[in-house]
């Protein structure tokens, strides 16, 4: 793996990790955690960053539409989505996202104990 590479995902981890222990320590986070208690665990949490026409933010999805059948496929990004913002200038804010216009990538996701992180190519433009 080409160290440009192994540094970017190391970041991306660091990051991802470093957000959601903010985000479990924030008293604005309560009511989302609250209305999705599986949230991490049973509910993906995604790491995502957020562009084009939409937007421009980097942090973790904690609301928006869930598949009633299969909600172990996380929030609908093609759809309206919260995002935990984890990037400097609005740290720690949470920002309504417009998936259907803008670049969403899943650069991270966590399901359970720990972040794994997404392929690029599972991302959508």
């Amino acid at each position: 793996m080409p160290e440009l590479t192994r540094q970017f995902y190391l970041a991306t981890m660091l990051k991802a990790e470093a957000g959601y222990r903010v985000l479990l320590l924030c008293g604005e986070a309560r009511p989302f955690l609250e209305r999705m208690p599986g949230l991490g665990v049973t509910i993906p949490l995604f790491f995502a960053q957020c562009g084009g026409r939409c937007t421009e933010a980097t942090g973790l999805v904690v609301a928006g539409t869930l598949d009633a059948v299969v909600p172990e496929e996380g929030f609908d990004i093609d759809g309206q989505f919260v995002l935990f913002s984890t990037d400097h200038r609005d740290a720690d804010e949470f920002v309504t996202v417009n998936g259907w216009i803008g670049a969403i990538t899943i650069l991270a996701r966590r399901q359970g104990d720990f972040f794994t992180l997404q392929s690029i190519e599972g991302s959508r433009p």
